[in-house]
């Protein structure tokens, strides 16, 4: 058995040597069949080998057209898809949020009546129709919902949560950036209605937005405890100082 583990492997052809080149230098398999093919090709094979390869290689090659075909097809569904905006961002854009806007008190008594969810729904149906009429925006709203869960009460152990995120659906996005822009002219007027003292409206954002908006909140805070002599504000996503630049006056005595 030594003798046979000694014995010298037979050189490599170099069809063996081409195709061996091409399978380390070519991770994609399309690309290691193109390259096959055109070793095949190029070997100098005699007449009854390329006759027995040939329809197979039309065969092969066929298939790769029709493959390449596919994927370019796909990948042109993909970029509409991709530009096509989703049914969430489609409805995000003709939405606004509402902060801030009390809700009824949950009963402190376990034994209490407990608040009807219509109720709620009412006095939330009534705010928004105040605020729009004072901003001037003649759209009835789609939907007008409380995001998250409602503070269940009964426990005078545990403070009560702030009021829940207020979401008005409007009709179209136009009248969505109507009302934006008539709350940032009209925000004191709105503050004057009954129980929006604190309110502030806003547009209906991602998940990644709200990131943003969480991290520039944050630096907001920071930049306000560090500088208190400085006053900073948000504004189109970027955190300025509202200060006036103090001029030199210059002493000509």
């Amino acid at each position: 058995m030594q003798r046979f583990a000694n014995r010298t492997p037979a050189p490599e052809t170099p069809l063996q040597s081409k195709f061996r080149e091409i399978q380390q230098s070519a991770p994609d398999p399309l690309n290691s069949i193109n390259a096959l093919i055109k070793a095949l090709k190029d070997a100098n094979l005699t007449q009854d080998q390329s006759a027995a390869i040939a329809p197979a290689l039309v065969h092969v090659q066929n298939t790769i057209s029709q493959q390449s075909q596919l994927i370019a097809q796909l990948q042109e569904i993909m970029e509409v898809a991709i530009a096509q905006p989703t049914a969430d961002e489609m409805e995000r854009r003709r939405s606004l949020v509402l902060i801030g806007l009390p809700e009824l008190a949950p009963p402190q008594d376990k034994d209490a009546p407990r608040i009807k969810a219509s109720d709620q729904i009412r006095e939330d149906e009534a705010a928004v129709t105040r605020i729009l009429d004072e901003l001037g925006v003649a759209a009835r709203p789609t939907a007008i919902y409380r995001m998250g869960h409602p503070d269940p009460g009964h426990n005078p152990n545990r403070p009560r949560r702030g009021p829940r995120l207020l979401k008005i659906v409007m009709p179209s996005s136009t009248y969505q950036r109507t009302a934006l822009g008539a709350f940032g002219r009209n925000r004191n007027q709105v503050k004057q209605l009954p129980n929006c003292s604190n309110v502030l409206l806003r547009p209906s954002l991602s998940p990644e937005e709200r990131d943003r908006e969480r991290e520039l909140h944050a630096e907001l805070k920071r930049r306000k405890k560090d500088q208190p002599h400085m006053t900073w504000m948000i504004k189109r996503n970027e955190i300025i100082s509202v200060d006036k630049p103090r001029t030199n006056q210059v002493d000509f005595q």
